[in-house]
């Protein structure tokens, strides 16, 4: 990543203060009983951020310097509302204005790498698997120094409150990297709607993102305080295992970064979700929580595979003309999904951990059919594009 240290810094910095903000978030609202306001909180952030499917092609009309900063303090703005958890209101308006602005600002770095993909797609593997480790480095620096400055100044409201503002603080780093690109993200095309313009498979695309949200909803945003409450650890202990957590993610990164990867994404994918089910239905039915270490931690490993393999089919199958729609369809499924799965997850947490595990399992097997099945169909289409494309291309050559 050093041939693009621009888009290195811009990520460190993005994902080292989001990670802050967010571990944070979810120790302070426990604190203050206000879990359920955190699942709110997280709702409204995945709708708001949603909407970033409708600024698909607005984006694209600003340059990659103009986005970040017109984004990123709507971001900073949300972060701030976070030391607030009551009244309910207060964390709802937290969401929906910082999922604005990270889920616009996410979009943006999506379709910036996409443009660096066009014009080196020989590092396409290594640049979305680097993007995975330098939020993973982030996170492991982000939890373990924010777990360990709550445990030595005490879990006091001045902590809290003091690392939540610092949280924005930080990112604001982001002005004074050097170098953004001025050009526009994705140069112009034809198609002038906010759609795709094969209709069906874009429904498709957007149903199973909405599934892939709640996946993402489901479980993670409560990992900390599941280690915290089902496994008993203190919060020094806890910091440190999200913090080794990090470190399995990052290097589970390295693995799915290999070649072989980008031959048949999908059959690894499906292999993935079919492991990930396996594991949480035998923990659920089992109820083996006080062995929580070990489906934590594969998690981790499997998890990360989950989301970098996801993304290589999602650049692999998507047609490149209309990939940015793709991309903020996706995003905003997500999202959406994403706003159902968080106070899910948070209900499920408080009736039944098993419950949760054996939810977050089924869901797993389903996506893992369902969107090996679009890869097929995308597959199929794509392939039924470039033929046609070929014909007319012959055509044209004999006519002249």
């Amino acid at each position: 990543m050093y041939k693009f240290k621009t888009l290195t810094i811009f990520l460190f910095t993005f994902y080292f203060s989001m990670g802050v903000s967010k571990y944070i978030q979810i120790l302070w609202f426990e604190k203050n009983d206000s879990v359920f306001n955190f699942s709110l909180s997280y709702s409204a952030m995945a709708v708001a951020g949603s909407f970033s499917f409708l600024l698909g092609k607005k984006v694209n009309q600003l340059s990659i310097k103009k986005g970040i900063f017109i984004f990123i303090p709507l971001y900073m703005a949300g972060m701030l509302l976070r030391i607030f958890p009551q009244p309910f209101f207060i964390p709802i308006i937290s969401g929906a204005v910082s999922g604005i602005g990270a889920a616009t600002v996410l979009l943006i770095t999506r379709t910036w790498i996409a443009a660096l993909i066009a014009d080196h797609p020989e590092i396409s593997s290594k640049l979305i698997s680097s993007k995975a480790i330098i939020s993973q480095i982030a996170m492991i620096s982000t939890t373990f120094l924010s777990g360990q400055a709550l445990y030595f100044l005490g879990e006091s409201s001045a902590s809290y409150i003091s690392l939540l503002i610092m949280a924005p603080i930080l990112l604001f780093g982001v002005f004074f990297i050097r170098d953004y690109p001025d050009d526009h993200i994705i140069k112009k095309t034809r198609n002038k709607t906010v759609l795709p313009s094969n209709k069906k498979i874009a429904i498709l695309v957007y149903t199973l993102g909405i599934l892939i949200g709640m996946n993402l909803g489901l479980v993670q945003p409560y990992l900390p305080i599941i280690l915290k409450e089902v496994g008993q650890f203190n919060i020094s202990f806890v910091s440190t295992l999200m913090t080794i957590v990090s470190v399995v993610q990052m290097l589970s990164s390295l693995f799915f970064r290999n070649k072989k990867m980008n031959q048949r994404p999908n059959i690894f994918f499906l292999i993935i979700e079919l492991v990930i089910f396996i594991i949480f239905t035998f923990t659920g039915v089992m109820d083996l929580r006080h062995m929580i270490i070990i489906p934590v931690f594969l998690f981790a490993i499997l998890i990360t595979g989950f989301q970098i393999v996801r993304e290589i089919m999602e650049y692999t199958m998507f047609p490149a003309e209309e990939l940015t729609l793709y991309l903020g369809i996706v995003q905003s499924s997500v999202l959406v999904g994403d706003s159902v799965g968080g106070p899910v997850g948070g209900y499920l947490y408080n009736l039944s951990i098993s419950m949760l595990f054996i939810v977050f399992a089924i869901l797993n097997l389903i996506i893992g059919i369902g969107y090996t099945i679009i890869y097929s169909i995308h597959s199929k289409y794509n392939k039924r594009i470039a033929l046609s494309q070929e014909i007319d291309h012959t055509l044209t050559q004999v006519s002249e």
